[in-house]
């Protein structure tokens, strides 16, 4: 599901060549992680442009349950995120948020940066590295939140998958 600030781009207005979700991609495992992340925790290139970032909290809702907790980043791993350049996080967990969070902080960093969401991936086939990730919302009128069908390509050697049939996987890509 892709959320964005409807106040401010709306689902319906956004155009494919200007979409967070169909370029270049870092995916991380912080599926040995529990409760919050600090920007030390998930290991990126110091200094270097983070646009567009996955992470694989390893608590999807892929099996069928609903996961009792996933990690979760940080206010200021958000904000640092932001300053440098992100522009769509990505989850494969329910929220970006806290299970339990009634005021969704995570959600109102990411918009008030003017960067999107991007929930309920499944990267349970996906190692960590370099993707392109391709993930085209369909255009709804009036929502903030929209279903996508999302796929990645390895974009560097070490992105190595794990897909366990043909039909999810051709070479080195991965439906998510």
């Amino acid at each position: 599901m892709l959320h964005c600030m409807c106040a401010t781009v709306g689902l319906r207005r956004m155009r494919s060549r200007s979409t967070p979700s169909l370029a270049p991609c870092q995916v991380v495992d912080v599926s040995g992680r529990h409760g919050e992340i600090s920007l030390p925790m998930l290991n990126l290139p110091d200094g270097k442009p983070v646009a567009r970032l996955l992470l694989r909290t390893g608590r999807s809702i892929g099996d069928g349950t609903f996961p009792v907790d996933w990690p979760v980043l940080t206010t200021a791993c958000v904000d640092a995120l932001l300053g440098r350049g992100l522009r769509l996080l990505g989850v494969d967990a329910p929220s970006v948020d806290a299970r339990e969070s009634k005021a969704l902080e995570v959600h109102h960093r990411v918009f008030a940066g003017g960067a999107y969401l991007l929930e309920n991936l499944d990267l349970s086939a996906v190692a960590p590295g370099r993707y392109e990730l391709i993930a085209l919302p369909l255009r709804l009128h009036g929502l903030d939140a929209a279903p996508v069908r999302a796929a990645l390509r390895a974009l560097s050697p070490d992105a190595t998958t794990r897909a366990t049939t043909a039909a999810e996987s051709v070479a080195t890509d991965v439906v998510v």
